[in-house]
């Protein structure tokens, strides 16, 4: 799946409803990272990821892309 559309806001939306995002939060879960723990987000690329966690609550992300 890719998350490039032109519009950013119908790019993150389709990324957060994606099965990728819904891994990652049972991801989490399963290693108890809650919303008190740091995350880094490298290679974030536009951000996607970093955004959605935000959205969910994690307030301790830092999201850094070297091509950026």
């Amino acid at each position: 799946m890719c998350f490039l559309e032109e519009d950013v806001e119908s790019s993150f939306r389709l990324f957060q409803s994606s099965s990728l995002f819904s891994g990652i939060i049972n991801l989490f879960d399963f290693y108890r990272i809650n919303n008190d723990h740091s995350i880094v987000d490298f290679g974030c690329g536009r951000g996607h990821a970093a955004y959605a966690l935000f959205k969910k609550g994690f307030k301790n992300i830092t999201a850094m892309d070297p091509n950026s």
